[in-house]
C-alpha cells in the first residue's frame, strides 16, 4: 500500500511486527504503541473465522504489550452487514462479532471505503501523534530549561 511520507516520519521500512500489519518510528527511534491490522473483506471473514483463534491471540499479545491494535477494514460497514459471497457467514452475525471484540478488547475499528481512504487514515493517524510527540518533547525542552510553557 503506498504511503506519502512527510513530517516526523523517517520513510517505509518492511519489519516483523509481533502485532498489526502498519507501525511507524519517528526519526528518533521511538516507536508509538499504536498498530494497524489490515483487512480487506475477505481477510475478515477468514480471520474472524477459520483463523479466530489465531486473532484472538493477537489481541491478547497486544493487550499483554500494552500496546494500542487498530483494526482498519477496507470496505464500510454496510459492506460488511451484506456478507461476503463465499462465505456461508452472514453480513449481520459479522458486525455483531465486531462489536463484541470492540467491547471485549477495547479494539478501534475503523472502516474505510476503499484502499486509498485507507492508506490515508494510517498516515493521518501517524501524523496526528507524531504532531503530539513533537509538541510533547517541545514541553519537555522548556521545562528542563526553566522556560514558561503553553500548549494549545
Amino acid at each position: 500500500m503506498p504511503f506519502r511520507i512527510e513530517g516526523n516520519v523517517e520513510g517505509v521500512e518492511t519489519i516483523k511486527l509481533d502485532v498489526g500489519d502498519y507501525g511507524v518510528r519517528y526519526r528518533d527511534g521511538v516507536r508509538p504503541p499504536a498498530y494497524f491490522e489490515r483487512k480487506a473483506i475477505g481477510d475478515l471473514w477468514g480471520t474472524m473465522t477459520q483463523g479466530y483463534p489465531r486473532w484472538k491471540r493477537e489481541l491478547k499479545r497486544a493487550q499483554e504489550a500494552g500496546v494500542t491494535l487498530i483494526l482498519i477494514i477496507e470496505g464500510s460497514l454496510t459492506d460488511v452487514g451484506s456478507g461476503w459471497i463465499h462465505s456461508g457467514f452472514p453480513g449481520p452475525s459479522m458486525e455483531q462479532k465486531l462489536f463484541t471484540i470492540q467491547v471485549r478488547y477495547s479494539l478501534p475499528i475503523v472502516f474505510s471505503n476503499n484502499r486509498l481512504e485507507m492508506a490515508r487514515y494510517i498516515v493521518e493517524y501517524f501524523s496526528a501523534v507524531g504532531r503530539e510527540y513533537v509538541a510533547m518533547k517541545k514541553l519537555e525542552a522548556r521545562g528542563a530549561t526553566g522556560q514558561a510553557s503553553s500548549h494549545s
